[in-house]
C-alpha cells in the first residue's frame, strides 16, 4: 500500500475519532464551565475583587494569599461550589488538551 493513500487513511480516522470521543467530552466541559461563569458572575463583582486583590498584593505574597483565603470562606457556599467546580472542569479541560495534543504529536511521528 502507497505510504500517501495509508497517511490519508490514517488522517481521516484520526479525524473520526476526535469528533467522537474527544470534542462531545470538551464541549461539555465548556458548557458546564460557561455556565457556572455565568451564575458566578451575577453573584459575584469580580472588578471589585479584583481592585482588592491588587491592594492586597501590594502588600506582600501572604497578604494576598491572606485575601483570597479569607474572600474565598466568606463567600456564599453556592460560589465556593461555583469557584470548586470551575477549576476542576478547567483541570480537566486542560488535561484533556495535553491528551489530545500527545496524541497529535504522536500520529506525527
Amino acid at each position: 500500500m502507497s505510504p500517501i493513500f495509508k497517511t490519508k487513511i490514517l488522517w481521516r480516522i484520526y479525524v473520526i475519532w476526535f469528533f467522537r470521543r474527544v470534542l462531545p467530552l470538551v464541549s461539555a466541559q465548556i458548557l458546564i464551565i460557561a455556565f457556572a461563569l455565568k451564575i458566578f458572575a451575577k453573584k459575584v463583582f469580580l472588578g471589585k475583587v479584583l481592585e482588592n486583590a491588587a491592594v492586597a498584593a501590594d502588600s506582600s505574597y501572604w497578604e494576598f494569599l491572606k485575601y483570597l483565603a479569607y474572600a474565598f470562606f466568606s463567600a456564599h457556599i453556592l460560589i465556593q461550589i461555583i469557584i470548586i467546580l470551575i477549576l476542576a472542569l478547567g483541570t480537566l479541560l486542560l488535561r484533556d488538551a495535553g491528551r489530545v495534543i500527545r496524541t497529535y504529536i504522536n500520529t506525527i511521528r
